[in-house]
């Protein structure tokens, strides 16, 4: 008998099939990782936006000297905080899907932070010196979270170091 070298048809068409099968898995993962990467993007922006809006919001209702009841056309709720901070005037308003910050005084005159998700909801509590902004988040189906972010009016704290 005559010794062959090379392969036969159903040996390349096995490796073929091997080799699609484990490209397809590799696809399946890298696609997979990418979606986990977008998520955590996501999630980390939305942390990074709470953040900067719980810090400003908690230097402004410590500079207060007062809320205000009414100012223009906004009015005092739980949609809508009102600060009288010196000489001038802060209004936080929540507006779907978002707070929207205004102020007459010193620094950006207007500016507007995401809530976490489109399920999240803000709203402002006063109790007494104190005000809370409480956000619900709705993360999935009968899961939520609630976070409440406390200030006292007028409470003089040192300045935070900025990185």
């Amino acid at each position: 008998m005559k010794k062959r070298h090379g392969f036969t048809l159903i040996e390349t068409m096995v490796v073929m099939a091997i080799l699609t099968i484990l490209l397809s898995l590799g696809i399946a993962l890298v696609a997979g990782l990418m979606r986990l990467e977008r998520m955590t993007a996501r999630s980390m922006a939305a942390h990074v936006a709470m953040s900067r809006l719980i810090d400003q919001w908690r230097d402004d209702v410590h500079a207060a000297t007062g809320i205000l009841e009414q100012h223009e056309t906004h009015r005092s709720g739980p949609a809508c905080l009102i600060l009288k901070i010196g000489s001038s005037v802060t209004v936080y308003t929540v507006v779907s899907g978002r707070i929207e910050r205004a102020t007459n005084g010193p620094g950006p005159r207007n500016e507007r932070y995401a809530l976490p998700s489109d399920g999240s909801k803000a709203r402002f509590e006063r109790r007494g010196a104190t005000v809370a902004l409480v956000v619900d988040d709705t993360l999935r189906e009968n899961v939520n979270q609630r976070s409440d972010s406390v200030a006292v009016l007028g409470l003089d704290l040192p300045a935070r170091s900025q990185p």
